[in-house]
């Protein structure tokens, strides 16, 4: 491995192995996501940003929208979009975050690192979700960043998501702030290093987003105690890349009529791989307002 994937890859998993559940995720994508033909394909286009949207499942009870961490993809809710418990009866939404993949400035492919930015260009397929199946409630499952990202969307789209699931994400400020490897990758000689390989330069992109949570979350605890839709939140006690002491956070903000938090002492980060069943049952829970089922 050369010196810019060696970095690269200490950023992303905090100079950890590649953990086997990133291994089992991309054999799983190669082997039931590409290629196969239950998944409509779309891109929803405003006047200058185009969003790349994958969806499957019926349509019956309720529409879940799946929401990647960083770096990532669409491809990162492959166990959810193709699980036979949640599209039997519920259509499951994934995308490209603005700045990945194809979701993207429509002169311009670049890095959108901004929450608030980055929630107003998703807003418009949280409305278009809304449109086109009026009578389901819709629920956001963001994981990692894209857990903290979602308390933003809903706080600009309140009058149309119904329900937030919040998979092993940062809540805190102060609990999120820069690592040494971030604040490496930041520097001059790190970002040019990473900028050397295709990998490095998706963590360089990554690192932005990383170093935007500080932005993006100073307001957190005015904005989770004022979410009056039902939240449940889910975090590892072995989670390496985010701190468990989120949840006591998210806890003491959030509503406690209307939330749960669930913590599980030996979970480690990637729950979109190791807790489906647990996603799926929180996420009919959430549609359907017994938090207790979940």
């Amino acid at each position: 491995m050369n010196l810019s994937l060696l970095i690269g890859s200490s950023i992303l998993l905090g100079c950890s192995p590649m953990p086997s559940a990133i291994k089992q995720q991309q054999q799983f994508i190669q082997e039931h996501l590409v290629g196969n033909s239950d998944i409509e394909h779309y891109k929803l286009e405003t006047e200058s940003f185009s969003l790349s949207v994958h969806e499957n499942g019926q349509a019956d009870e309720a529409v879940m929208l799946w929401i990647h961490g960083t770096p990532g993809s669409w491809q990162d809710s492959a166990y959810l979009i193709t699980e036979s418990s949640l599209i039997s009866k519920m259509r499951v939404v994934s995308f490209d975050r603005p700045g990945w993949g194809l979701s993207q400035y429509q002169n311009q492919a670049k890095p959108i690192a901004n929450m608030q930015t980055q929630a107003l260009l998703i807003s418009p397929l949280i409305q278009h979700l809304k449109q086109r199946y009026p009578r389901l409630p819709l629920i956001l499952v963001g994981h990692s960043w894209g857990a903290s990202l979602a308390p933003i969307i809903a706080e600009q789209n309140p009058e149309q998501v119904d329900g937030l699931l919040l998979l092993a994400g940062g809540m805190s400020q102060t609990l999120t702030q820069p690592r040494w490897y971030n604040k490496f990758a930041g520097s001059g000689v790190g970002h040019f290093l990473l900028s050397l390989s295709d990998l490095g330069k998706q963590l360089n992109h990554a690192n932005l987003e990383m170093f935007a949570l500080q932005d993006g979350l100073a307001d957190s605890a005015d904005r989770l105690s004022k979410l009056s839709i039902p939240v449940v939140l889910v975090q590892g006690g072995e989670d390496h890349l985010v701190d468990p002491k989120n949840a006591d956070y998210a806890e003491q903000h959030l509503a406690k009529s209307s939330s749960k938090v669930i913590r599980l002492a030996e979970q480690g980060h990637f729950m979109q791989v190791e807790q489906v069943a647990l996603i799926s049952r929180c996420t009919y829970a959430l549609a359907s307002k017994q938090l207790t089922n979940c």
